[in-house]
């Protein structure tokens, strides 16, 4: 579609857009959690917003809610055998597993929501806040690293968003908002590779956050 041209593309893009809204994010329509297809549907959707540009934001209130259900933290089980597949942690003193697929989906709606928010860019402004809402917390409490990387990296790209808009004051709640959820990660987190992004996300977040302030 970017190859062709969005002026050649836009028509069948539009189509494709609500053809993957509807079979994989619609609640009313949408096919089983574990379709095989789903990850590359998922892809499909930012390639389409990457391509469309500001005419893929009336898909957004479809695309998003789905998206950052995955995004937080995947519904854990009392722990009950030992998989060799699956993750397990402590919570509240119990014992709990987490299926693998389960966190690959949050670590893939993480990446995704980041991806959505630097395809739009100022488009997204009107998201950013509830995003940073429900990813910012992941950053500190999921079990992955991986995930929280991918949550860690997706705070400043959303702050950048709220900057872009030009609304200073949305620009200081995002900038609150992401600040918040890193330093709460920092605090807690004892991976050096993840305290080294979340000090780098830390940076990104006061740069563009703060940049219009000035």
């Amino acid at each position: 579609g970017s190859a062709a041209g969005v002026h050649l593309f836009r028509s069948d893009a539009t189509e494709l857009a609500q053809l993957v809204t509807k079979e994989y994010l619609d609640d009313n329509h949408r096919r089983p959690e574990d379709d095989a297809e789903r990850p590359a549907a998922m892809r499909c959707v930012v390639r389409l917003a990457k391509t469309l540009g500001a005419d893929f934001e009336p898909f957004l209130h479809t695309v998003l809610p789905a998206l950052l259900s995955s995004a937080e933290a995947p519904k854990t089980a009392l722990y009950e055998e030992d998989e060799d597949d699956d993750i397990s942690a402590f919570d509240q003193g119990n014992e709990v597993v987490v299926r693998t697929e389960a966190l690959e989906e949050q670590e893939m709606a993480c990446q995704l929501v980041r991806l959505l928010a630097e395809a739009l860019a100022d488009g997204f402004g009107p998201y950013v806040e509830q995003s940073l809402v429900r990813i910012g917390p992941v950053c500190s409490n999921s079990v992955a690293e991986e995930v929280r990387i991918r949550a860690v990296t997706a705070v400043p790209q959303l702050v950048k968003c709220a900057a872009l808009t030009g609304d200073q004051a949305k620009s200081q709640r995002a900038c609150a908002i992401g600040i918040g959820a890193l330093l709460t990660a920092l605090e807690t987190e004892d991976d050096n590779e993840t305290r080294l992004a979340i000090l780098q996300a830390l940076r990104h977040t006061i740069e563009d956050g703060t940049r219009i302030w000035i």
